[in-house]
């Protein structure tokens, strides 16, 4: 077998272990994001459902809506951002208990995907840099700190 068909079977493999431990475990994945915020917040469902109905009304298929758009428009922009901003901690901390268990399931694309979108932006809403510092786990204070060298990110100010 040459070498690149080679490479793409393991790229496969790899993608394929990583769902099927996502069905097994229920553990999040980068494929498994509608579902996952749609199951844990319930406050996504009208964000999610208006994303569905643009991409009906285009005649495309909602399978075409990336794990990325779900996460900086669902999760972020329409979920935490406004969160923060009304001092809704109780939503806040679900939102960031979500985050957690995306950054924590081990799954390279879902990780790299809250980095980009969520870990990133944190520090551009004054009030959810503050909800963050205060209710963020520990793999969101690690990659706050990574992202800007301040080690501050790792002491946890919420509740203990």
């Amino acid at each position: 077998m040459p070498a690149n068909h080679r490479r793409a079977t393991q790229r496969r493999l790899a993608f394929f272990e990583i769902v099927r431990e996502a069905i097994v475990t229920g553990k999040p994945s980068y494929w498994t994001v509608r579902d996952d915020l749609w199951e844990r917040l319930p406050e996504s469902h009208p964000f999610i459902s208006k994303l569905e109905d643009t991409e009906r009304k285009a005649g495309r298929s909602t399978h075409g809506i990336s794990p990325y758009t779900h996460i900086s428009d669902v999760l972020m922009w329409s979920i935490l951002v406004p969160a923060a901003d009304a001092g809704d901690v109780a939503l806040a901390e679900r939102v960031f208990a979500v985050i957690e268990d995306f950054l924590g399931a081990g799954d390279p694309a879902l990780t790299e995907c809250v980095q980009i979108r969520v870990v990133a932006r944190i520090g551009q809403s004054p009030a959810l840099t503050d909800m963050a510092r205060a209710y963020a786990g520990r793999h969101l204070r690690e990659a706050m700190r990574q992202l800007t060298e301040d080690d501050s990110w790792l002491i946890a100010a919420g509740r203990q």
